[in-house]
């Protein structure tokens, strides 16, 4: 993904005189590869809303891809759902909590706050990117489901989540 190119220099005034430059130059051509969430669809299970509903087989989402071609810029990962669970369509995906638990990668990696699933995108977690050098990113993500009598899943309670990464 090409996030874009800008170059800023000199700008001529009318008398054709240089003016200075309204903005700092700043080149950027950041590509994002390799990029995978593993596992890719989030499973609940609960019988129980007296216990703790637990994403099957995982506590965790790994999101993780690499950039190149990058010059100190910021790369940001938002999370969002399908308006509802195709095989438990009585949850809604506002049920599910999202939430970081680690960043690797780049340099001022931070999560952000915990958010409820939407069909928008919730930003999760951001940092800054490596310097001219292909870099590797990993963000752990949570996912929990509202323990409510109301949201009883079963193991075929599963959900496709969409990851989206920006760099510049």
């Amino acid at each position: 993904m090409l996030s874009g190119l800008l170059l800023s220099g000199i700008l001529l005034a009318a008398s054709g005189k240089a003016a200075p430059a309204a903005v700092n130059p700043k080149l950027s051509f950041t590509s994002i590869s390799n990029a995978a969430a593993a596992p890719s669809a989030i499973t609940f299970s609960a019988s129980n809303p007296t216990g703790s509903p637990v994403v099957a087989g995982s506590s965790s989402v790994v999101v993780s891809w690499t950039t190149t071609g990058t010059f100190l810029g910021s790369w940001n990962l938002a999370v969002s759902a399908p308006a509802s669970f195709s095989s438990c369509p009585w949850i809604p995906v506002s049920a599910v909590t999202v939430s970081c638990g680690s960043v690797t990668g780049g340099s001022g990696g931070t999560c952000g706050g915990s958010a409820a699933l939407t069909t928008g995108a919730a930003q999760i977690a951001s940092g800054t990117e490596g310097l001219l050098v292909a870099t590797n990113y990993s963000v752990s993500l949570n996912f929990t489901l509202q323990d409510s009598w109301k949201y009883i899943a079963s193991t075929s309670c599963s959900l496709s989540v969409s990851y989206t990464i920006t760099a510049n």
